[in-house]
C-alpha cells in the first residue's frame, strides 16, 4: 500500500483516504522519559522540604500511589525553674527543723557529778567558761555525745583556772582511749583520754 491509496490492490480491501504510518518508539521513549523527570521533580522537592523543616518526616511512593505525609510531634518546651520569689513561693522548712543558715539551737550540757572517780574524753582546754561552753556546743553539732565542761579548780587532779570540754564518763582506760581515737574523726584528732578526781573539800 501507498500513501494515498483508495483500496488494496491484491484483496480490494478499500482503504481510507486518511490512512497515517503507525508511530515508531520515539513518542512511547519520550512520554517514558517525561514521567521519570516528574517522579525525581517530586523526590527532590520532597527531600528539601524535610532538609527545611527537621520535624517534618515525608514518605515518598511509586507513580500512582497515595502519598502519606506524617508530622512528628514538637518536643516539650521546657520552663527554666522560677527563682525564689518569682512565681511560687520556697517551700518552707519542717516544722521543728531550723532555717537553713539559722544557728543550731544549744544543747544541754553535761554535768559532772560531785563525788565521781572515772575517766574521760578530754577534748579541748580553755581558759575561761564562756569559750569552753561554745566549744562544747561545737562539738554537740558535730555529733559528740555527753559533751560538758569541767572546772579545774574544783577538782584534785586538775590545774585551778582551766576548763576541761569532756565527752562521756568511763570506768576504764582503755574504754576512755577507743572513744578518743573515734572522736578524730569528728575533728579532734588531740583528743585524749584522763582521770577525773573527785570535787575538792
Amino acid at each position: 500500500m501507498e500513501a494515498g491509496q483508495i483500496a488494496c490492490l491484491e484483496c480490494g480491501t478499500r482503504l481510507g483516504v486518511a490512512y497515517r504510518r503507525p508511530t515508531g518508539w520515539r513518542v512511547p521513549a519520550s512520554l517514558l522519559a517525561l514521567l521519570v523527570l516528574v517522579c525525581g521533580a517530586g523526590t527532590g522537592f520532597a527531600l528539601s522540604r524535610l532538609v527545611d523543616d527537621p520535624e517534618r518526616t515525608v514518605t515518598t511512593t511509586a507513580a500512582g500511589a497515595p502519598r502519606t505525609e506524617v508530622v512528628s510531634p514538637a518536643p516539650p518546651q521546657t520552663q527554666p525553674a522560677p527563682t525564689p520569689g518569682e512565681g511560687r513561693r520556697p517551700t518552707p522548712p519542717p516544722a521543728g527543723a531550723p532555717a537553713p543558715g539559722a544557728p543550731r539551737p544549744a544543747v544541754d550540757l553535761e554535768e559532772w557529778p560531785v563525788d565521781e572517780r572515772a575517766y574521760t574524753v578530754v577534748l579541748s582546754s580553755q581558759s575561761d567558761r564562756a569559750r569552753a561552753e561554745r566549744e562544747a556546743q561545737r562539738a554537740a553539732a558535730r555529733g559528740v555525745s555527753a559533751v560538758g565542761v569541767i572546772e579545774g579548780r574544783r577538782h584534785a587532779n586538775l590545774e585551778p583556772g582551766t576548763f576541761l570540754v569532756f565527752a562521756g564518763r568511763h570506768d576504764d582506760l582503755a574504754t576512755a582511749e577507743e572513744n578518743a581515737e573515734g572522736y578524730a574523726g569528728l575533728g579532734y584528732g588531740d583528743a585524749f583520754p584522763r582521770l577525773i578526781e573527785p570535787l575538792r573539800r
